[in-house]
């Protein structure tokens, strides 16, 4: 019986539709935040390289929205994340949020939060997202 070794990083790449991506998470610290609109989380997507969101992760001690946000042919595309309540939400998937609309060159990828928050929860936030070659 032989056996073959497998390449972890072709498999990867075969299981997102061929596409040859680089995964990152960017890390947030817990942080204390006192105005609306603040970014807890950012991800560049270099010159030359188109971006793609595979996941999120979102913690806050207090109900507030959230936006993930990137630009995409010049214009500003947004996702709402609502959470009525204190807690956590995690997304991770093969297939990227924005599949159809990459996120530019030279751009971010940005979680921010929506409305005022109380001035004493804490707040954490992560971006999965992968870089393709243009």
């Amino acid at each position: 019986m032989s056996v073959y070794p497998i390449d972890l990083n072709l498999l990867a790449r075969l299981i997102r539709f061929g596409r040859k991506v680089k995964l990152n998470w960017t890390y947030t610290i817990d942080m204390i935040i006192t105005y609306p609109n603040t970014i807890l989380a950012s991800a560049y997507i270099p010159p030359g390289h188109k971006g793609y969101i595979y996941g999120f992760f979102i913690s806050c001690g207090e109900a507030n929205d959230f936006y993930i946000s990137w630009v995409h042919e010049g214009a500003t595309q947004e996702l709402l994340i609502q959470l009525p309540g204190k807690g956590t939400i995690q997304y991770v998937d093969f297939v990227p949020l924005n599949e159809i609309s990459p996120a530019d060159e030279d751009t971010y990828i940005t979680i921010t939060n929506r409305l005022s928050p109380s001035g004493s929860a804490l707040y954490q936030a992560r971006i999965l997202y992968g870089i393709e070659e243009v």
